[in-house]
Protein backbone atom coordinates (compact mmCIF):
# COMPACT_ATOMS: atom_id res chain seq x y z
CA UNK A 1 0.00 0.00 0.00
CA UNK A 2 1.56 3.54 -0.78
CA UNK A 3 1.32 6.20 1.22
CA UNK A 4 -1.24 8.03 -0.77
CA UNK A 5 -3.71 4.78 -0.82
CA UNK A 6 -3.12 4.49 3.40
CA UNK A 7 -4.04 8.33 3.49
CA UNK A 8 -6.95 8.07 1.10
CA UNK A 9 -8.35 5.08 3.07
CA UNK A 10 -7.70 6.76 7.02
CA UNK A 11 -9.58 9.71 5.65
CA UNK A 12 -12.35 7.15 4.16
CA UNK A 13 -12.42 5.18 7.65
CA UNK A 14 -12.72 8.25 9.57
CA UNK A 15 -15.17 10.31 7.76
CA UNK A 16 -17.47 7.02 7.88
CA UNK A 17 -16.61 6.84 11.90
CA UNK A 18 -17.49 10.34 12.49
CA UNK A 19 -20.37 10.70 10.20
CA UNK A 20 -21.67 6.99 9.54
CA UNK A 21 -21.63 7.57 5.82
CA UNK A 22 -18.83 7.16 2.86
CA UNK A 23 -17.20 10.20 1.61
CA UNK A 24 -17.85 11.02 -1.81
CA UNK A 25 -14.64 11.17 -3.98
CA UNK A 26 -14.44 14.87 -4.01
CA UNK A 27 -14.75 15.05 -0.45
CA UNK A 28 -11.27 12.73 -0.12
CA UNK A 29 -10.01 15.39 -2.87
CA UNK A 30 -10.66 18.20 -0.09
CA UNK A 31 -10.06 16.22 3.08
CA UNK A 32 -6.77 14.97 1.66
CA UNK A 33 -5.48 17.61 -0.68
CA UNK A 34 -4.77 14.75 -3.28
CA UNK A 35 -5.80 15.12 -6.56
CA UNK A 36 -9.45 13.80 -7.47
CA UNK A 37 -7.79 11.41 -10.24
CA UNK A 38 -5.29 9.95 -7.69
CA UNK A 39 -8.04 9.89 -5.25
CA UNK A 40 -9.97 7.80 -7.85
CA UNK A 41 -6.99 5.87 -8.86
CA UNK A 42 -6.12 4.90 -5.29
CA UNK A 43 -10.01 3.82 -4.60
CA UNK A 44 -9.43 1.58 -7.28
CA UNK A 45 -6.78 0.12 -6.41
CA UNK A 46 -7.76 -0.40 -2.43
CA UNK A 47 -11.09 -2.25 -4.00
CA UNK A 48 -8.86 -4.04 -6.09
CA UNK A 49 -6.67 -5.02 -3.41
CA UNK A 50 -9.84 -6.08 -1.10
CA UNK A 51 -9.46 -2.78 1.45
CA UNK A 52 -12.73 -1.52 -0.38
CA UNK A 53 -16.09 -2.62 -1.09
CA UNK A 54 -17.83 -0.54 -3.50
CA UNK A 55 -21.12 -0.52 -5.61
CA UNK A 56 -20.15 0.58 -9.09
CA UNK A 57 -22.12 3.15 -9.84
CA UNK A 58 -23.49 4.05 -6.74
CA UNK A 59 -22.58 7.62 -4.56
CA UNK A 60 -21.38 7.10 -0.91
CA UNK A 61 -21.12 3.35 -1.16
CA UNK A 62 -17.79 2.93 -0.11
CA UNK A 63 -16.77 0.88 3.12
CA UNK A 64 -13.77 -0.88 4.88
CA UNK A 65 -13.09 -4.56 4.30
CA UNK A 66 -10.34 -5.57 6.72
CA UNK A 67 -9.87 -9.32 7.42
CA UNK A 68 -8.38 -9.68 10.68
CA UNK A 69 -5.68 -12.14 9.23
CA UNK A 70 -5.00 -10.15 6.41
CA UNK A 71 -3.50 -7.76 8.35
CA UNK A 72 -4.04 -6.99 12.28
CA UNK A 73 -1.57 -3.65 12.77
CA UNK A 74 -3.73 -1.85 9.77
CA UNK A 75 -6.16 -0.81 12.43
CA UNK A 76 -3.66 1.03 14.58
CA UNK A 77 -1.91 2.34 11.86
CA UNK A 78 -5.11 4.20 11.05
CA UNK A 79 -5.33 5.12 14.68
CA UNK A 80 -2.11 6.59 14.62
CA UNK A 81 -2.61 8.21 10.97
CA UNK A 82 -5.91 9.97 12.61
CA UNK A 83 -3.75 11.21 15.18
CA UNK A 84 -1.46 12.84 13.59
CA UNK A 85 -3.70 14.31 11.32
CA UNK A 86 -5.35 15.70 15.06
CA UNK A 87 -1.88 16.68 15.78
CA UNK A 88 -0.72 18.65 12.20
CA UNK A 89 -4.50 20.47 12.23
CA UNK A 90 -3.26 21.29 16.19
CA UNK A 91 0.00 22.75 15.13
CA UNK A 92 -1.49 24.36 12.19
CA UNK A 93 -4.27 26.50 13.47
CA UNK A 94 -2.75 25.95 17.27
CA UNK A 95 -6.08 24.63 18.97
CA UNK A 96 -6.99 21.95 20.90
CA UNK A 97 -7.69 18.96 19.23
Amino acid sequence: MTEREAKVLGCIRRYIHERGISPSLHEIQDLTGIPYSTVRNCVMRLHEAGYLSKSDGKVRSLSIRIAEDKDQNLDKLFDLLIRLGDLARTIKYNTEP
